[in-house]
């Protein structure tokens, strides 16, 4: 286990899951302590991962391959637990708290937040012209109940560190410019931009739920001054609702919001409802094998509303689940 992970793990439990001794359940037949010892340094190890993430693609291998043996092992071993009835423990509370236990870590090893909610801590280099490097703390909810919503991808946090390097927006006005996110999800892109200089930031999303989570993380680092929330029906909209929202934007931003194909008709027409004449729309997205008509489609839609490509990058990033990703990064102008 890397130096900075173990900064979370207590000291009885600094043991690399390489050395742990995992014992042959049916033959060894492991006592209740023995498996709980084991169970905790799961549970350590992988919460220690989700909450200290290795998203840079300069560690790439290092990540998949640490990740990856940790997890087959893991969850080989994991597996045959739960397979067995485990008859030598005779108390049947303890049996089922192994159980239980052996299953939440099985969805963490699968990249599902199995313990609930987590604090993840994201940090981004000092932008040009400063030298203060950029802190910020996003709550991440459990994912067990299937809410991308509540996630923080890969694709967040690579146009969060394009925005707090200035490739993507230029910061010498960052303090006049007015500030639209799109499917916010858990905030990091939005507050990133508060936390560079942006004195008007909105966030919004559809969920109830994910705002609300919105809403936590803007408290969390204190940004209620600069930041603020809302809903927003993408649907409504592209169907000529009239939202309540009426203001318009210099700089709206979205990561990850293309993934079904409503979305290809519906966003290019909240961009036209909301940015401002020579505004621009920031965008990161996944090239997801499963979604490359949802791609096509997209982009041919942002043509046909008259929108101008300035600027298109693809490139490598990572996320919990994927591990290497394919990226694609837009600059649109109206």
């Amino acid at each position: 286990m890397h130096e900075k992970s173990k900064q979370l793990v207590p000291e009885a439990v600094h043991i690399s899951l390489e050395s742990l001794h995992l014992p042959v359940i049916k033959k060894e037949q492991p006592n209740y302590e023995t498996l709980c010892t084991i169970l905790q340094q799961f549970e350590h190890y992988f919460l220690d991962r989700q909450a200290k993430p290795i998203w840079e693609t300069s560690n790439s291998q290092e990540y998949i391959k640490e990740t990856s043996f940790a997890n087959r092992r893991a969850v080989d071993w994991l597996t045959r637990l739960i397979a067995s009835p485990l008859e030598w423990i005779h108390i049947a509370s303890q049996r089922e708290e192994v159980i239980e236990r052996a299953a939440k870590c099985i969805a963490v090893a699968c990249g599902k937040v199995a313990s609930g909610p987590i604090i993840r801590d994201w940090s981004f280099p000092a932008p040009p012209g400063s030298n203060k490097p950029i802190t910020l703390k996003i709550r991440d909810s459990t994912l067990l109940d299937d809410d991308v919503g509540f996630k923080t991808w890969g694709a967040a946090y690579l146009l969060a560190k394009k925005c707090t390097s200035g490739q993507a927006m230029p910061l010498d006005k960052i303090q006049s410019t007015f500030i639209l996110e799109i499917g916010t999800g858990t905030g990091l892109v939005g507050l990133t931009c508060a936390m560079i200089g942006c004195l008007n930031v909105l966030l919004t999303d559809y969920h109830l739920n994910v705002l609300s989570n919105v809403a936590y993380n803007i408290n969390l680092n204190q940004l209620q001054n600069v930041v603020k929330v809302e809903k927003l029906d993408w649907k409504d909209v592209a169907n000529g609702v009239k939202p309540e929202l009426q203001q318009k934007f210099d700089t709206i931003v979205g990561a990850d919001i293309v993934y079904e194909v409503a979305h290809t008709n519906w966003i290019p027409k909240v961009i036209k409802q909301f940015m401002k004449k020579g505004g621009t729309f920031y965008l990161m997205i996944p090239l997801r094998v499963t979604h490359t008509l949802e791609v096509e489609l997209f982009e041919r839609c942002m043509e046909e509303q008259g929108f101008l490509l300035q600027y298109l990058q693809d490139q490598q990033g990572l996320d919990d689940f994927s591990g290497v990703q394919n990226y694609r990064y837009y600059e649109f102008r109206c």
